[in-house]
Formats: structure tokens, C-alpha cells, sequence
């Protein structure tokens, strides 16, 4: 058997809103990600370009599922539950801060998934009140090991 290999998958722009969030709000709408059929989730990075540095949550499915409205209280069908990987966490301790940016490496994570059709969905989740100047502020990426 050789040596695993690492795999990080693009950064996805998740589509956030630029208004005020509310804690639990839906941060961005569901997106996707090609991933490698099965694997371990080793870690993410979340780049925040406008500084915001809010602890976020990351709900990962192994299928399509109802997504939330960007804004709108998170909220998950009991269907929808059953296809859930599981959710990643970032906290605002775990950012650093550059000059006009940041960004948060979780490292260590240790998530087996299995998705079928090689595509990983997900949805963030606000865990605080940030306010986002531009669409395009938060973007995540994953690093698998197959």
C-alpha cells in the first residue's frame, strides 16, 4: 500500500451578504466543492478579506441538501440531517490578522467522509454579528488525505 496523498481542494467563494448577520444566520449559501469520492478531512482555511474574524461554523454533507437563504436562520431538514458529514469550527481566536485581512488554518481535524458523486456541500454558519463589505469577503478551501 504507498504512502497517502494530500489533496486541497480550490478556495469557494460562498456568497455572503453584506448586511448586519445575527448569531446562527446562514453565512453565505450552500455551495460546493469537487472532492476525491472518499477521504479525511484534515483541516480548512477560511480567508476572511474583510477582517471580520467571526467564529464560524462549517456544515458539510455528503449530497445536494435544502440550502439556507444567506441571512436567514440556519436551518436543516431532519431529511437533510441524515446526509450530514458533520461541521467544522472556526473560533475568533483562531484567525490571524494581516493589515486589510485574515484568515484561520484548522489543522488536525480527522473527518472520514465518503461522497459519492465527488461533491462535497456545505453551508456556513455565523456564530456572531459580523458585517461584510464586499460578496466575495469569505472564502474556504479543504485539505484531504485519500
Amino acid at each position: 500500500m504507498g504512502a497517502p496523498s494530500v489533496y486541497r481542494t480550490e478556495f469557494v467563494d460562498i456568497a455572503i451578504g453584506t448586511g448586519i448577520y445575527t448569531a446562527l444566520d446562514a453565512l453565505g449559501v450552500k455551495s460546493t466543492v469537487n472532492v476525491p469520492k472518499h477521504g479525511v478531512i484534515m483541516g480548512f482555511t477560511l480567508v476572511d478579506r474583510d477582517s471580520e474574524e467571526d467564529a464560524t461554523d462549517i456544515v458539510l454533507f455528503k449530497a445536494d441538501f435544502t440550502g439556507t437563504a444567506d441571512h436567514d436562520p440556519m436551518s436543516i431538514t431532519d431529511a437533510d440531517l441524515l446526509n450530514v458529514i458533520g461541521h467544522l469550527t472556526v473560533l475568533a481566536a483562531d484567525y490571524t490578522t494581516f493589515a486589510t485581512n485574515s484568515m484561520a488554518t484548522i489543522e488536525n481535524i480527522g473527518l472520514p467522509y465518503i461522497c459519492p458523486t465527488g461533491t462535497l456541500s456545505f453551508q456556513c454558519v455565523t456564530q456572531g454579528t459580523p458585517t461584510y463589505t464586499a460578496v466575495t469577503d469569505v472564502q474556504v478551501s479543504f485539505l484531504i488525505v485519500i
